[in-house]
């Protein structure tokens, strides 16, 4: 597994902070008016836990990139030889250009399953951010933290080690166009060229038939303010029973989910 992971992953497991500093700089030039999340918010947590995941609030499908970058730089402010690594949805390792963009912040050649992740992050010393709610960020209201596609990051922190910290961030709302009654249309798609960037046909006609569609339009700098939290879960095991294992995700996921609400809730 070593070998492999050395492989795909092209280095050791994540990347210093401070690599990401020159380029990012410039990125937060363009982007942003202002920024409101203080490198001294994340001091202390930093020193209590030499391994955190954090689990980042998604709001619309490109919002992710403005709070990470905020969150990078100023990591590499407080702990610039400090580690992370991320995963993204695998939709985004087949679209043009943007699987650079994953390749970048994760440090991998490729999208990497759970055990690889735990493999290298079990052992290691280094950062994880996680973005559950994946695509159920393409609909409905961009301050609402829709309910999470996937459970496992807090199997990885559990198992690992590793404490959870709560990122929930508004600003980048202007940077949408709520698009209504996609659905008819969307129908029209090939089932193929869902599964291109692995989403569900039906799964996007529904939810289009009952939510607006948020479309991207990154134009125009934007105000990013942010907040932290630190979680705490409440499993110390899991069950051996698959069924019962997938319930104890599944209700932590809700605690957290509603924990990033109250969060996001709290940003003025």
């Amino acid at each position: 597994m070593a070998g492999m992971l050395q492989l795909v992953l092209g280095r050791d497991v994540g990347k210093p902070f401070k690599d990401f500093a020159s380029v990012l700089s410039q990125v937060e030039r363009r982007i942003f008016d202002q920024v409101e999340l203080e490198a001294d918010q994340l001091g202390p947590h930093l020193a209590a836990h030499p391994r955190l995941t954090y689990v980042i609030a998604h709001g619309g499908a490109i919002s992710w990139m403005p709070i990470t970058v905020a969150l990078i730089q100023r990591l590499a402010q407080h702990a610039p030889d400090r580690l992370g690594t991320g995963t993204f949805h695998k939709g985004l390792w087949n679209l043009p250009g943007v699987g650079r963009i994953a390749k970048f912040f994760s440090g991998a050649e490729r999208h990497l399953s759970f055990d690889e992740l735990f493999s290298a992050l079990g052992g290691g010393d280094c950062d994880f951010f996680a973005f559950p709610e994946s695509d159920s960020s393409l609909y409905g209201e961009l301050t609402e933290v829709k309910p999470f596609r996937f459970h496992r990051f807090i199997e990885l922190s559990v198992r690992a080690r590793m404490p959870m910290l709560l990122v929930a961030h508004k600003g980048t709302e202007r940077w949408y166009r709520a698009i209504p009654s996609l659905a008819p249309v969307l129908s029209l798609l090939p089932a193929a060229l869902y599964s291109m960037v692995h989403l569900k046909k039906d799964q996007v006609i529904a939810e289009t038939t009952q939510k607006l569609l948020n479309v991207p339009i990154p134009f125009g700098r934007i105000s990013l303010r942010a907040r932290t939290e630190l979680f705490h879960t409440r499993i110390k095991s899991f069950s051996d029973d698959a069924a019962t294992k997938k319930a104890q995700l599944e209700d932590e996921g809700e605690r957290i989910r509603l924990r990033l609400q109250r969060l996001t809730d709290s940003i003025t």
